[in-house]
């Protein structure tokens, strides 16, 4: 199982020394997953730095009775979190909370490596052939044509980092979002934590 200190070594590391081709693409944030928590790292926000976001798995804030979260994160966990990134050499200079207190976000004084910002912002900008189309080319409304192959072949291009794997082990995840294109800009406010992609331990037990 991949440790909460692993996640973020690996996880900053991708950040911020990782080069990426000029042809690559960064749809979502990469997500780590470590034991009971979901470590999630984001090139841009709201401001210049690099965003981290710690939070609980999909296991642990599952629906209780009532629609309540089964347990939220304690400020102790918090803590934790917060020394565990900041022994890597970063700064934070700003914290907030969401989704209910399942999860807490670091913004960096660091930037994202400036190859993985300029993947971030291709992505963005949309499909040289199909421009920034809603839905856009590669949405699962299109269930009947193939894969556009400028979001094909630019998101495999994209450099992730080789997590440890054992058996408790999910692989890191860059999914395509299930969201409009035209929706993407605004996704990293600071009202919300940059949790995407989650899914059902079942389903992610496979990797």
């Amino acid at each position: 199982m991949t440790t909460v200190e692993e996640a973020v070594s690996l996880g900053v590391s991708w950040l911020l020394r990782q080069p990426q081709r000029d042809d690559s693409l960064c749809p979502h944030p990469l997500s780590i997953e470590a034991g009971d928590y979901r470590l999630v790292f984001s090139p841009v926000a709201t401001n210049a730095g690099a965003v981290i976001s710690f939070g609980l798995s999909a296991s642990q804030i599952a629906f209780g009775e009532g629609g309540l979260f089964n347990r939220l994160l304690t400020e102790q966990e918090v803590v934790a979190a917060r020394r565990v990134i900041e022994s890597t050499g970063v700064t934070i200079v700003l914290e907030w909370n969401g989704a209910q207190g399942t999860s807490a976000s670091f913004e960096l004084t660091q930037r994202a490596h400036d190859s993985l910002r300029a993947a971030w912002a291709r992505f963005r900008v949309g499909c040289p052939e199909h421009g920034r189309s809603d839905p856009p080319c590669w949405h699962p409304v299109h269930p009947d044509l193939p894969p556009c192959p400028w979001y094909e072949f630019g998101t495999a291009l994209l450099s992730t980092p080789e997590v440890p794997m054992d058996d408790t082990t999910t692989p890191p995840e860059i999914e395509a979002p299930e969201v409009p294109l035209l929706a993407l800009a605004g996704s990293a406010s600071l009202g919300e934590p940059l949790i995407l992609g989650q899914e059902d331990d079942e389903e992610s037990d496979d990797g």
